[in-house]
Order: C-alpha cells, then sequence, then structure tokens
C-alpha cells in the first residue's frame, strides 16, 4: 500500500473525503495546525470519536500539527440540540 503525496488525496484514497472546498489543496500542500474537539459527556471513548483520531493521525503523518481541544465548557454544554 503505498502513501499519497499529499493529505487530502491520501483522505479521498482512503474513502474518508467525498469533496473538499476549492483551494482546499493549496492550503494543505505546507504544514498548517489544525485541532480536533470533542465533548467529555460521554464515560469514554467510543467509536463516534474513531474518525476524528484516525484523521488527525493521518494529518500528522503529512506534517501537519494537530491540537487535541477537550474543555470543561464543552462538556458542561454537551449537545444543545433540541434544548430551550
Amino acid at each position: 500500500m503505498k502513501q499519497k503525496d499529499n493529505f487530502l488525496d491520501e483522505l479521498k484514497w482512503r474513502g474518508l473525503l467525498y469533496q473538499a472546498t476549492e483551494g482546499a489543496e493549496k492550503i494543505f500542500a505546507k504544514p498548517i495546525t489544525f485541532y480536533w474537539g470533542n465533548d467529555l459527556t460521554a464515560d469514554s471513548l467510543h467509536v463516534g470519536h474513531l474518525l476524528g483520531l484516525i484523521v488527525m493521525k493521518r494529518a500528522m503523518k503529512f506534517g501537519h500539527g494537530p491540537i487535541i481541544l477537550t474543555a470543561s465548557g464543552t462538556s458542561m454544554v454537551g449537545d444543545p440540540s433540541g434544548k430551550e
């Protein structure tokens, strides 16, 4: 299995990216810092966190730098959908 030449091609090849905003190739052509945020309302990590972790690992292989954001404020609010 040969690694692709750039981050977006790698994600497309693995079926993790269907389409991207025009110009995304130019942005990801050089190393960038990105963040992955999650909330701690679940008792533990679960399969729903897997995609974010996989994309983060792939990005790091191409020299991009991750920031993992886990904040108590996000956890206290949780998912506000459906709340009044």
